[in-house]
């Protein structure tokens, strides 16, 4: 139980550590593309992880249903973003295309 309550903390620490280097690193260059940004969030979590699933302190099994509920999610979550972008873009086209003919019309 220890080595369990131990590694839980070593997992934190490095987790805590490492998620403010990235956030002073990646994290203004970033700051646009919220989806690369939860993207290295996310595999931060997982490969940090990766010790302890070899060690057998964490079930693989385990760890690898929550990493495809991650990448589902991810996968669904930009689909999402990108359905929303060409919304977006046909919607900027289509009021540019009625500016035009409101211009041409004139």
């Amino acid at each position: 139980m220890e080595k369990e309550i131990a590694s839980a903390l070593l997992y934190t620490v490095t987790v805590a550590a490492a998620t403010v280097a990235e956030h002073y690193t990646f994290g203004r260059w970033w700051k646009r593309n919220e989806l690369a940004r939860r993207t290295l969030g996310i595999a931060t979590i997982m490969l940090l992880a990766l010790p302890f699933v070899l060690s057998g302190v964490i079930d693989f099994a385990t760890w690898l249903i929550i990493l495809f509920g991650f990448a589902a999610a991810g996968a669904f979550k930009t689909g999402l973003a990108i359905m929303e972008n060409e919304r977006n873009k046909d919607r900027i086209n289509a009021a540019h295309l009625e500016r035009i003919n409101d211009a041409l019309a004139e």
